[in-house]
Parts: structure tokens; C-alpha cells; sequence
């Protein structure tokens, strides 16, 4: 049987690939709205301001924003680092808009090429980001002290 994508992706970052990918990528565990069981999922991130900036691929439907909606407090890894945080949704299209302006320019090639094959283009315009943003949804993960 064939591990899915994912629980790949948590095994690697676990076993030593979570030293590289730290920078831009953490674990995110959610707990189940309806199983109350952990999930893990591998995200892109962005730290700014004290806060983790976390986009949801496929908007209000993931499953993962679906939990921390139910349970905000999540855990994070990044690297060897685990803490917990609350996790609020975002999902004012021009809010979005603005943290994909600033992730575009700090990372113009990754996010370029992330939007390219969204259909958004590699360097789209601020109407053009904000009509993207309109099927997005991102969460704010503030660390608990």
C-alpha cells in the first residue's frame, strides 16, 4: 500500500528534511471537528510580525481549515521547534492580497511559480491577485507564551 503524499511529506520533514524545509514550510496539527483525532499536514509559511501566515490551497474546503475552525489551538513544527498556537481564518480577499504582494516580493521565484500554475501568472498585477485571493483563505497561527 502506497503512503499518501502527505503522511510522506510529515515522515521526511520528521526524519531530518524539516532542517531545510524550516524556513518556508512547517507541520501544521489540526484536531479532527468530527474524530477529534490529530491531523498533520505540511504547509507553506510566512512569519511576520510574531504571527504564522498560513495559505489554504483549496480555500474555505480544506480540511485542515475546516478543524482549526472547530479547535483554534493547533500545533506547530518548524525544524525541531513544536509549539502551540490559536489559529483565526483570514478571509478578506485584500488582506490576502497584500500577504501575497509581500510573499511575492520576499520570495518572487517559489510564490511566482506557485501562482504561474494557478493560472495567476508568474508576476500578476494587484487586481489580478486580488480576483485570486477571492478563492483563497489563509489562517493567522499566534504562539501561545
Amino acid at each position: 500500500m502506497k503512503t499518501p503524499p502527505n503522511a510522506l511529506m510529515v515522515q521526511r520533514y520528521r526524519a531530518g528534511l524539516g532542517l531545510l524545509a524550516g524556513r518556508m514550510i512547517l507541520l501544521l496539527t489540526t484536531t479532527g471537528r468530527k474524530s477529534s483525532n490529530l491531523h498533520t499536514v505540511a504547509v507553506q509559511y510566512e512569519y511576520l510580525n510574531g504571527k504564522y501566515y498560513i495559505g489554504a490551497a483549496g480555500g474555505q474546503k480544506s480540511d485542515w481549515l475546516k478543524n482549526l475552525q472547530v479547535n483554534p489551538t493547533v500545533t506547530l513544527e518548524i525544524g525541531k521547534k513544536k509549539l502551540f498556537a490559536t489559529a483565526e481564518v483570514m478571509l478578506e480577499p485584500e488582506e490576502i492580497t497584500k500577504l501575497l504582494e509581500f510573499r511575492l516580493k520576499k520570495h518572487p521565484l517559489i510564490v511566482g511559480l506557485i501562482l504561474k500554475m494557478d493560472g495567476v501568472g508568474f508576476h500578476p498585477d494587484h487586481a489580478r491577485l486580488l480576483e485570486y485571493s477571492r478563492r483563497l483563505a489563509f489562517a493567522v497561527l499566534t504562539p501561545l507564551a
